[in-house]
């Protein structure tokens, strides 16, 4: 046909777009189904649509296609160019996102001093923790190990503050956990915890924790370090959303409480030197408000170990130095830290599991062993109707078994698929798999099809050096009576320490002056106060401030201020003098429909000031900081470059700026790069 393709005038394999990797062959395909137009063939083709928007490829399209189509290249045409039309760098597509500026990085109080002990650390999420201490010349094996046999056989102490907590407060607090875990908490007695499973709709497990009743009204939940804020988000939409009715409010203290595990048949004895004799006596799956090393504490009796084990809830600014008394008072015990990597070995001897590792999004509590967790004869909690669907009691769904190798010294891969012989089908994988040090073994924990029938017959796993036999067993390796954890022996009793005085210190320093200058705002008493707005004004009086109503607005009078971040909810700043405001608040509203949470440590406050202050907070946040459109007074939650703030303006060129303590770095040295552009210009 007149127009039409040629053949022969070009090499058909000829590339003529190397991002697009399209040939001459393509654009011949393309002639031939009738394409004329340049902007048609390029979309057919996606010849000029990658990032070079046809720079390096255009001419060769237009040549190749005039010389298909016997049309000279001007009257072809060209196709439409976008943005950029030159070449960009990467640092300029980058901007500052770039080295401490490209991704918030989440520190526990207790991260320096892991460092300067040389520890390994790994990435939990945002969170930097500490894998394993390895010594001088140790490998991260030998480490593991050591760290292992230190908490079997004496006592370890782990930081544990990543994990997520919550407040769960309301006359109807015990009702709303009810129908938003597996377990019962309504019957769950003061001064006790319970095991909690968190489902979705589906069925499949979400998260999982410690769930412990401080108060008859008061909560506080634990989270894995990943789920933090993703359960808080779940909670606080079935909430608002589906259970509106109930008298209840969340409030996060993940950064409020600092978390010390101490762990091992010696922990009661370390617990007992640094705290009330009768705490080291508490039963297993028990909470009490204490003091330890002089500091308050929430000291929770539970185990992920195994052993005999405490959980030391501090305000995060103590954390460091109740850590460091600790390990003075559990020296002749031979105390020693343990990282991750030692956690995870001890509690897959115990055969606990991990959300994200032994769970994949299609796993039910049955499916891991867990189906006691669910209370029974509740009427109802959510995800309860999906486990009765055909698809979930299936007997031939994966369930969590052990496997020991049949070469004791051979540890499996994480992953590797399991059958039945040589080629068949995969009938599930290894979810973990560690050497244990107490058993002088290997172990695995295993998802597989129909798994609990399968307990003492033989599978296979694919290795690089062929098929390795494994027998089947059950999930738990050691102590499976769980004796060990409900021990409350002191097998040596060692000198109690006299209480120490707790300070409070800035965890980042002040800038240099300037045209904007930044400040860390001096420790104060902070408090998240819930409350409806009927009970605002009682509430307020009741702690020196009136919560205004006005959305968005603060209310600041003498030393105190009120910043109004929702219709409930407001954020009393106080003086650190007044670090027993929550308290008394509590013991004179008793009866007032409120929650007064204590989170004076969450937080770390800092002052941007100066002229040019408005202009290096914009370069980081979005807001209209206009005074007609943000004027003083005015307050909200926001975003600054990665981070949640608070931000509430003081004066004209005055911000007071609230971050989660562990993301207090990062926003300094946002404000810190925000401010080099101002420093020379006056």
């Amino acid at each position: 046909a007149a127009g039409g393709p040629t053949s022969g005038q070009i090499h058909r394999k000829a590339f003529v777009d190397f991002q697009s990797d399209v040939t001459t062959k393509d654009l011949w395909i393309a002639a031939s189904e009738g394409f004329r137009a340049i902007e048609h063939v390029k979309r057919y083709t996606t010849a000029g649509m990658a990032t070079d928007q046809g720079k390096t490829s255009g001419m060769n399209v237009l040549a190749a296609m005039s010389d298909l189509l016997q049309t000279p290249m001007p009257s072809l045409g060209l196709t439409t160019f976008r943005m950029p039309y030159t070449p960009v760098t990467f640092g300029a597509l980058a901007g500052v996102s770039r080295g401490e500026l490209f991704d918030p990085v989440r520190h526990t109080p207790i991260h320096e001093w892991a460092e300067q002990q040389g520890a390994v650390f790994e990435d939990v999420g945002t969170w930097k923790r500490a894998r394993c201490f390895p010594r001088s010349g140790e490998t991260m094996q030998a480490a593991v190990a050591r760290e292992c046999r230190a908490v079997r056989s004496a006592v370890g102490i782990l930081d544990a503050s990543t994990l997520g907590k919550i407040e769960v407060v309301g006359p109807d607090a015990a009702e709303f956990l009810n129908r938003m875990y597996t377990g019962s908490f309504e019957s769950l007695a003061s001064g006790r915890c319970r095991y909690g499973v968190l489902l979705g709709e589906n069925g499949f497990i979400m998260d999982d924790g410690v769930v412990a009743r401080v108060g008859p009204d008061c909560f506080h939940v634990t989270t894995t370090t990943g789920g933090a804020a993703t359960v808080l988000h779940h909670l606080e939409d079935y909430l608002q959303t589906e259970f509106p009715g109930l008298k209840v409010w969340l409030t996060s203290v993940t950064e409020q409480w600092a978390v010390i595990t101490v762990q091992g048949p010696d922990a009661p004895a370390v617990i007992a030197a640094v705290s009330d004799s009768a705490d080291a006596s508490m039963p297993h799956m028990s909470v009490r408000e204490t003091r330890v090393c002089g500091v308050p504490a929430r000291l929770f009796r539970v185990s992920f170990t195994g052993e005999a084990g405490f959980e030391i809830n501090v305000p995060a600014d103590h954390a460091l130095l109740v850590w460091e008394e600790l390990l003075v008072v559990g020296a002749p015990l031979g105390i020693m830290p343990y990282g991750t990597e030692a956690m995870h070995v001890l509690r897959a001897e115990k055969g606990y599991i991990l959300v994200g590792q032994e769970t994949d999004g299609t796993v039910t509590p049955d499916d891991v062993g867990l189906q006691w967790t669910i209370g029974r004869g509740k009427a109802d909690f959510v995800g309860k109707r999906s486990l009765s669907r055909p698809d979930m009691v299936r007997a031939d769904r994966k369930q969590l078994v052990g496997l020991l190798t049949t070469e004791p010294r051979l540890v499996l891969e994480e992953g590797a698929q399991l059958i039945t012989h040589g080629h068949g089908p995969s009938l599930g994988h290894v979810t973990s798999s560690y050497w244990s040090e107490t058993l002088q073994r290997s172990i695995a924990l295993a998802l597989v099809s129909g798994g609990r029938a399968r307990i003492g017959t033989t599978l296979q796993t694919r290795f690089p050096t062929g098929n390795i036999e494994t027998t089947v067993v059950d999930a738990v390796f050691y102590d499976k009576e769980g004796m060990r954890q409900r021990s409350t022996k002191i097998r040596t009793g060692i000198p109690a320490r006299a209480p120490v005085v707790p300070d409070r210190v800035p965890i980042v320093t002040d800038a240099e002056p300037g045209p904007v200058v930044l400040r860390v705002v001096p420790p104060v008493t902070r408090l998240a106060i819930r409350a409806h707005s009927s009970a605002a004004a009682i509430v307020g009086a009741a702690a020196g401030v009136l919560l205004g109503t006005a959305p968005c607005r603060a209310i600041s009078s003498s030393e105190r201020a009120a910043l109004w971040l929702g219709p409930d909810e407001w954020l009393v700043l106080a003086p650190d003098s007044e670090a027993d405001l929550a308290k008394r608040l509590k013991r004179t509203l008793q009866g007032t429909l409120s929650s007064i949470v204590d989170v004076s440590h969450r937080n770390t406050g800092i002052m941007v000031t100066g002229q040019r202050a408005p202009w290096c907070m914009n370069v980081f946040c979005t807001l209209d900081l206009d005074l007609r459109a943000f004027p003083p007074g005015a307050c909200t939650r926001t975003i600054f470059g990665k981070a949640e703030i608070v931000l509430w303006r003081v004066e004209a060129q005055v911000f007071h700026i609230e971050v989660a303590r562990s993301l207090a770095l990062y926003v300094w040295h946002c404000l810190e790069e925000a401010r080099r552009e101002f420093l020379y210009t006056g």
